[in-house]
């Protein structure tokens, strides 16, 4: 499913909350900048149950607001790729503010996840039984941290992590985005972000290398 510029919300065009997700469906925005899904504190903003063959990209995540558990996304037994994915501002009562993962291995590649919050743990991302897959990613100025782990051995490289994770490639430096209190995440010229990723496969880049997160800096046409 192709997802047009725009910002789908309960204001904008009556958007219901939380999206459930479906085995083979993929969400492909217009870019994170231009596609904008907000739940506006009304629920969850997306739901994957047991769920197969997906991929959700270039697209933002915001606004949602669980009683429980994942706040952005909440997956249980599923194993979705997610790439170019903002998911910021999201809310969840108990773990997870910007994901949960339950019995799920996904894939992220150049995901940003910020200023998301639990009440009880796992601001950023909370994994139980999951081993996900990070790479070129951020996950910076989450509350109360970055990944809280029940259980499951998260795979994390080339990745900005507020507090420090193992792995090649890995840092802890503030990621610099350009205006985060008014959900700007793209990043300022001086970024230790800028061109310390890794190669991936088929992606587009500016500069040495791709850039750690969501967005791609170029000062100039990509190539």
């Amino acid at each position: 499913m192709l997802v047009a510029a725009g910002t789908y919300s309960p204001s904008t065009n009556s958007e219901v909350f939380p999206i459930e997700m479906a085995s083979g469906i993929h969400l492909i925005g217009s870019g994170e900048e231009e596609t904008i899904v907000d739940a506006q504190q009304t629920s969850r903003v997306i739901t994957m149950e047991e769920c197969d063959n997906n991929i959700i990209s270039d697209l933002t995540i915001t606004g949602g607001l669980a009683d429980s558990y994942g706040g952005g996304m909440n997956l249980h037994t599923s194993d979705p790729i997610i790439t170019n994915v903002t998911i910021s501002n999201n809310t969840a009562e108990y773990y997870g503010g910007g994901m949960r993962l339950s019995n799920s291995n996904p894939i992220l590649t150049n995901v940003t996840i910020a200023n998301n919050t639990a009440n009880n743990g796992g601001g950023g991302m909370y994994l139980n039984y999951s081993d996900p897959i990070m790479t070129n990613s951020i996950i910076w100025d989450n509350s109360p941290q970055s990944i809280y782990t029940s259980s499951g051995t998260p795979l994390i490289t080339y990745s900005d992590i507020e507090g420090g994770w193992e792995g090649e490639g890995n840092i802890d430096d503030n990621p610099q985005f350009t205006d985060p209190d008014n959900g700007d995440y793209t990043l300022q010229a001086g970024s230790p972000c800028i061109d310390t990723g890794t190669m991936i496969l088929g992606a587009e880049y500016c500069g040495e290398a791709p850039d750690i997160g969501a967005y791609e800096y170029c000062e100039e046409e990509c190539g």
